[in-house]
């Protein structure tokens, strides 16, 4: 075997198990990946992702610019929020509706001198299972019943509406003001000439000249074709073969 080989080999291997525990999250939780967008972040999720949208038959890929640092971007666009939560053992049929709302109440008052800010918004929520259960699902606590035989349904193939019910945690989200990141649009632009690399896709018979385009020199409308490869500072994006993709206003790839 040849060090290509082994490398692809090794590429090869990672994507399968990227593969795999996308149908854990996906499949083996009722949902179709191929009714749903991939998009594809961290340093190296652009690398992968050609090739897992393949495998699992997604028609759409998105491929956000500066995908390195994504995380960094959610953590700015993110709510500031406290979780709070109360231990209460009840009965869902036998739950009094004024010690719920103090229990809240109570909740309310310790998030906001945690926020130090008056919340923006309060989100409710209960930790129900069926009696004589070990675990539970958290739903809203308003129209709990209901959601929970929903969810459970969900989750485990059938509910059971006429078991008791029972309370376990009472929780309490606080979300704070938070100022919306606005992510800069890509200007039109003539289009950059792109340099050639060598680079190996096995179905092209190993290595090849493949395009290499700057991110930032894309503009917005540029189509390009797999094999390509696409470069910037926190990540790269590979292209394979049979995939095409346009960029939007934002810089990101949108590739099918």
């Amino acid at each position: 075997m040849s060090v290509e080989e082994a490398a692809w080999g090794i590429h090869a291997l990672v994507n399968l198990n990227m593969e795999l525990a996308t149908r854990v999250v996906s499949i083996e939780r009722g949902y179709d990946p191929r009714r749903l967008a991939f998009v594809a972040t961290g340093g190296s999720g652009p690398v992968h992702a050609g090739r897992l949208v393949q495998a699992l038959g997604v028609q759409v890929l998105i491929l956000p610019a500066a995908a390195g640092v994504a995380s960094a971007i959610g953590l700015l666009s993110a709510d500031v929020k406290v979780d709070l939560s109360r231990t209460h053992l009840v009965r869902l049929d036998d739950v009094d509706a004024d010690q719920a709302e103090a229990i809240y109440a109570d909740m309310q008052r310790e998030a906001t001198v945690l926020l130090r800010t008056p919340p923006a918004a309060f989100v409710r929520e209960v930790d129900l299972r069926y009696v004589g259960q070990g675990y539970e699902l958290t739903v809203p606590f308003e129209e709990a019943r209901r959601a929970f035989e929903e969810l459970y349904t969900r989750r485990y193939g059938q509910a059971s509406p006429n078991e008791m019910v029972e309370a376990t945690t009472w929780r309490l989200t606080a979300i704070g003001e938070r100022t919306p990141v606005e992510l800069p649009r890509f200007a039109a632009r003539a289009q950059a000439t792109a340099r050639a690399r060598s680079a190996y896709f096995p179905e092209c018979s190993g290595y090849l000249e493949v395009q290499v385009h700057a991110r930032d020199e894309l503009s917005p409308g540029q189509a390009l074709e797999g094999p390509v490869i696409v470069e910037e500072k926190e990540s790269t994006t590979v292209l394979p073969p049979g995939l095409k993709a346009v960029v939007d206003d934002y810089g990101s790839l949108l590739a099918s």
